[in-house]
């Protein structure tokens, strides 16, 4: 059963990497970042193949987001589907 088990950002405070444990095998890893008023504010789609265990990704763009408080959803999808375990989890940037 595909699933995102765990998900954070690493290092964090400040993270400029993503990780993710996954149950099972993915094609692409999908993530949507929220600030505090739950307002979208940046999403990515990471296109794989990946394997299950632990994944790390480098998230494009990460540094035009203001210092703050973040929230981030993970979806991974296997043969356009998407899995039914999803993971949050906080980010905060304080450069």
């Amino acid at each position: 059963m595909l699933g995102v088990v765990r998900f954070f950002g690493v290092p964090n405070p400040n993270p400029n990497r993503l990780a993710f444990l996954l149950s099972g095998p993915a094609d692409s890893l999908q993530v949507r970042v929220y600030d505090v008023a739950l307002v979208r504010v940046r999403g990515w789609e990471f296109t794989g193949p990946y394997n299950a265990g632990w994944v790390e990704v480098a998230p494009p763009g990460w540094d035009a987001l203001p210092n703050g408080l973040y929230y981030a959803v993970a979806v991974a999808r296997r043969d356009g589907v998407s899995s039914l375990g999803t993971a949050s989890t906080k980010l905060y940037l304080a450069r």
